[in-house]
Formats: C-alpha cells, structure tokens, sequence
C-alpha cells in the first residue's frame, strides 16, 4: 500500500494539507499588533464563511487522501477519489486566492502570504500524478487479465 508510487504521491498531498493548516495564510495589523490567520480555526480575528470554507475543503482534502491510500484494492474507486481531490484542491487554490478571510478591515492591513496558494497547487499536481498512476495499474491489470 505505501509501496506504491501513487501512495506515496497521495501521502504527500496530505502532508501538505497538514501542512496548510498551520502555515500563515495573511497576516493583518491592528492596532500595531499584528496577527497570523492560518486555517487553523481561530477565535481571535473576525472571519468570513469563505474561511470556515476554505477550512472544510482542506479537511476533506486531508481526510479524502488518507481514503485514498488504504483503497488499493478498489482501483478504479481510487481513481474517482483522485479525480476529487484534483477538484477541491483547485477550489482551495481559488479560494486562497481570491476569497477575503477576515471582516471588516482595512485592505492596506493586510499582508498575503502566497506560499499557501503554492502548496494548494502542490497538491493539485500530487493528486493528478497519484491519478496517471493508478490509471497505469488498472491499464497494467487489464492487460495482464487478457494474456491468462
């Protein structure tokens, strides 16, 4: 199971899904305080649905890849699920992006950091090279069947 190239393509999207959780997506200054808004929930800044989001499609993002990993019986439910987390990682790079996290401040306080957008299509790229790998397998076994 770990063996596996594509598994260890899909462990490393859910590194960095973990990864994202922590990293500093923006930094706002107030007041002269300055604080770090990560997708981490946080209780200290004010902050929008796009966030709570944003925090739900790296969750499932995270959850779906360990999924991923322990269906290597099931090829071709694998290779959906791939196809999914190409899809929400597109979201949550959109959504980095583009979305407003925090309510109500002024556009000059807030600093974007651009490293987590980077990861977001990291993993993008893990979940598309994890999916033309597991295709291989089923063309592999397929192929296999015809020779018997």
């Amino acid at each position: 199971m770990i063996q596996r190239k594509q598994s260890l393509f899909l462990l490393s999207l859910a590194i960095l899904s973990c990864m994202l959780l922590f990293l500093p997506n923006v930094t706002i200054t107030t007041n002269g305080l300055s604080h770090a808004l990560s997708l981490a929930p946080n209780s200290e800044i004010p902050t929008t649905i796009g966030f709570s989001a944003a925090i739900a499609v790296n969750f499932l993002i995270l959850v779906l890849s360990f999924v991923c990993i322990f269906l290597y019986k099931k090829r071709s439910l694998q290779l959906n699920i791939c196809y999914a987390l190409i899809i929400f990682s597109l979201i949550l790079l959109l959504m980095l992006l583009f979305c407003p996290f925090t309510k109500n401040t002024n556009p000059s306080d807030i600093l974007k950091s651009y490293y987590p957008p980077i990861f977001s299509a990291i993993m993008m790229l893990d979940a598309f090279i994890a999916a033309k790998l597991i295709k291989k397998d089923i063309e592999l076994l397929k192929s296999a069947d015809r020779i018997r």
